[in-house]
């Protein structure tokens, strides 16, 4: 993972960019190719890639807000090795942060985000007259954590 956060390097704080690809393990994809005039199925490195765009804002009391949108920009893991680029998730977080010693903070949050790849006109969440089809539900998320940062 490779994590820029600008509020180091320039005024625009709260926001990030974080990096994750995978570089080993079985992260492949299988490709029909030409070898000696016949079609062979051969596995190709995906180089999975998810890539998080985010903006963070603190308020009093320790409270943070943030919102992020991850996407992959390439065929891989993340989009089951079907088409390429794809936007994965978009995301709001709020958290309160307990200083208790010096060394640990310890933080509750709640995060809610929407899987948003493979949601389209005829699986999401859409009422209409007689039909209630609820398909965009198993792509909602939500989670309340508790976190202990050193």
């Amino acid at each position: 993972m490779v994590g820029l956060r600008f509020g180091d390097f320039c005024k625009a704080k709260g926001l990030y960019v974080d990096w994750h690809t995978m570089v080993a393990g079985n992260d492949v994809f299988y490709k029909n190719v030409v070898e000696d005039g016949e079609i062979v199925e051969k596995a190709k490195r995906a180089w999975s890639t998810y890539i998080e765009f985010g903006y963070e804002a603190e308020f009093e009391h320790d409270i943070t807000t943030a919102i992020a949108v991850g996407i992959t920009p390439w065929r891989s893991l993340y989009t089951d090795y079907e088409g390429t680029f794809a936007v994965n998730n978009i995301s709001l977080r709020i958290g309160k942060t307990w200083n208790v010693a010096e060394i640990v903070d310890i933080e509750l949050f709640a995060l809610g985000s929407i899987n948003t790849y493979k949601i389209n006109k005829d699986n999401c969440f859409a009422w209409t007259a007689g039909d209630y089809k609820l398909g965009a539900a198993q792509h909602l998320n939500g989670t309340i954590g508790l976190g202990f940062w050193f």
